[in-house]
């Protein structure tokens, strides 16, 4: 007995372990210890005392909990905001604009010594870029692209914050601002001759489609007028699809259904260059008389865009006695007709 562990050190955990490997027959005292002390453990664990009971060790614990919450919650949208801020810089790094101000940034004497000779961007950069369709000098339409960034960079000598302004004409930008302000510095580096604009020639950036590299087809000088840009749109041939395959429409009007040049145009669209991927907005209106070998009806449509789909509000054929509305009737015959089956 007075060799014995002092088995009120051990954890239950421990003890438990120990009654499973001792030798039964050689220390039958301590096997008796062991037992007594387990139950007692087990004891006081089903039976705590009123004090135990007083503890505000639950509330703590709560309280532990709820900070815990509260710091996933903080982490989670600091995660999110990252991934959003990682997007947008992303986003306006692939742009023409970007890539001929680092070039002259890169290009820049002065700016190679106070930086260095390599010259890297920052992981985010700030700043919006915006685009629209120019038709003022006919087909095909020209993007009006508008670009305000500002990168931060650095090199082996030191760092700062290229600042860009400027617009894109004929596919090549030209720069209103475009200077470099380096930390510690007393005035900014200006890359331009402000009485001028440079005009990024060395090294002209990539044609993209939707950032000015779209390619358009139509004979150079054609004017395009508001009713040919909507009979190109997509809200134009989906209205005519939607219409011309209505069982409806093709039970009132019978088939082929041919439509006439629309009438009360109203058409826009542009992108919208910013935050995240760019997007294209735009809203149309126009009416068209449908034809059939049974009668004739007006197609009347109003809609918006923003996004990749055209929703329409008002999408209805107006027939001598009645109305149908293509948006709640959505029936269509079993063979639809292609799209490209709509008179243009």
């Amino acid at each position: 007995m007075t060799d014995a562990p002092d088995y009120g050190s051990y954890s239950l955990a421990d003890l438990e372990d120990a009654l499973r490997h001792i030798d039964k027959d050689r220390y039958p005292d301590r096997v008796k210890l062991i037992e007594a002390e387990i139950a007692q453990r087990l004891h006081d664990l089903e039976n705590p005392p009123p004090a135990a009971k007083k503890e505000s060790k639950p509330k703590i614990r709560l309280k532990r909990n709820w900070i815990s919450g509260l710091l996933v919650l903080v982490i989670g949208f600091s995660l999110a905001g990252f991934a959003g801020k990682m997007q947008e810089s992303n986003a306006l790094k692939d742009t023409t604009v970007f890539e001929d101000a680092l070039f002259f940034a890169r290009e820049n004497a002065e700016v190679q010594g106070a930086i260095g000779d390599s010259i890297t961007p920052g992981m985010f950069i700030s700043g919006a870029m915006s685009q629209e369709e120019d038709w003022s000098k006919g087909w095909p339409p020209r993007m009006k692209e508008a670009g305000n960034l500002s990168i931060p960079i650095s090199g082996p000598n030191g760092s700062g914050i290229l600042n860009v302004s400027g617009a894109k004409s004929d596919e090549v930008w030209e720069f209103s601002k475009l200077e470099v302000v380096v930390e510690g510095a007393e005035k900014p580096i200006d890359l331009i001759d402000r009485t001028q604009v440079v005009q990024a020639k060395k090294k002209p950036g990539k044609k993209r489609g939707g950032w000015g590299g779209k390619k358009w087809g139509g004979k150079s000088g054609e004017k395009l007028s508001e009713v040919d840009q909507l009979k190109q749109s997509s809200a134009y041939k989906d209205a005519l699809f939607y219409a011309k395959n209505s069982a409806s429409v093709v039970a009132a009007l019978g088939q082929p259904i041919e439509n006439s040049e629309p009438t009360d145009v109203s058409y826009s669209s542009e992108r919208i260059f910013g935050q995240g991927p760019p997007k294209t907005k735009g809203s149309t209106s126009f009416k068209t008389t449908l034809t059939g070998q049974q009668g004739q009806a007006t197609l009347t449509v109003t809609g918006k865009q923003d996004g990749p789909v055209w929703e329409f509000s008002k999408l209805e054929v107006q027939l001598d006695t009645t109305t149908i509305d293509l948006i709640t009737d959505t029936e269509m015959i079993e063979a639809p007709l292609a799209t490209e089956d709509a008179k243009s």
